[in-house]
């Protein structure tokens, strides 16, 4: 390989780099039965906050966690959650970077290395 094309290979590696360490955000989804008999129609959900009732159609931000709650018919829900993300070797996930955001951006999460060999 040139020189000259060595050369222009370097922003699109850098480039490429980048993107893999963005900090992407994905999510899952889960599904649940939150029914209460006296509520029918409706997801019920109890939290350290008290009750969490979600009329049938609507989606709400769970009140203390990076989670969406989707409430369908009969009380079935779609839960979006934060999926576990992979991290460089030698590395760990810190806390969320702002887990009062609106959901995906709840997820996101930096990470710590250990450089020490």
């Amino acid at each position: 390989m040139s020189p000259l094309n060595a050369c222009l290979l370097i922003p699109v590696v850098v480039a490429y780099l980048l993107l893999l360490l963005d900090n992407q955000v994905c999510g899952d989804a889960n599904f649940a039965i939150l029914n209460n008999k006296s509520l029918p129609g409706k997801c019920y959900l109890e939290t350290d906050k008290g009750p969490l009732i979600i009329e049938s159609e609507q989606l709400v931000r769970h009140p203390l966690k990076c989670e969406n709650i989707f409430c369908g018919r009969e009380s079935w829900a779609l839960i979006f959650t934060c999926s576990p993300r992979s991290v460089p070797q030698g590395c760990v996930v810190t806390d969320y970077i702002d887990s009062n955001a609106a959901y995906p951006e709840c997820c996101e999460r930096d990470w710590v290395c250990n450089d020490i060999e």
